[in-house]
């Protein structure tokens, strides 16, 4: 997956609970009518029970909060433009995978999506373009 020659620098991130996101900077193409997965993976030694997951989009004029997943109430909200669309990987949260599935791709849905991870007073973000095809 990775080069050896970056495993101690990957290894001294986890210590410090950073992103890798594979691939790093990625843009990932979707075909309207189907689904994409949009990654983001942290890595941590521990994450917390209680932590947030949000995904968001950036819009040409302004940002669209597509789904938000708060740990501490289980509680998991999406913008109706989005509603019935979009999926977390819940069974992945403590392997870090806090990954985006996004059905039924619009052309609409083209663009920037940030994830945006928050746990023990820290947030780490990660953020993924989508191109979309015919």
């Amino acid at each position: 997956m990775y080069p050896e020659s970056l495993l101690p620098i990957l290894m001294s991130q986890v210590m410090k609970c950073q992103f890798i996101s594979y691939p790093p900077s990625s843009s990932i193409t979707g075909v309207i009518g189907e689904g994409v997965i949009l990654p983001c993976y942290v890595v941590a030694e521990n994450i917390p029970e209680i932590f947030s997951v949000q995904w968001i989009f950036n819009g040409q004029s302004k940002k669209i909060t597509v789904i938000t997943y708060n740990g501490k109430n289980k509680n998991e909200k999406q913008d109706e433009r989005y509603q019935g669309r979009t999926e977390l990987f819940h069974s992945g949260f403590k392997a870090g995978n806090m990954s985006l599935h996004l059905k039924n791709i619009r052309s609409s849905d083209k663009g920037l999506y940030t994830c945006v991870v928050s746990f023990n007073d820290e947030y780490h973000d990660v953020l993924i373009e989508l191109q979309v095809a015919g």
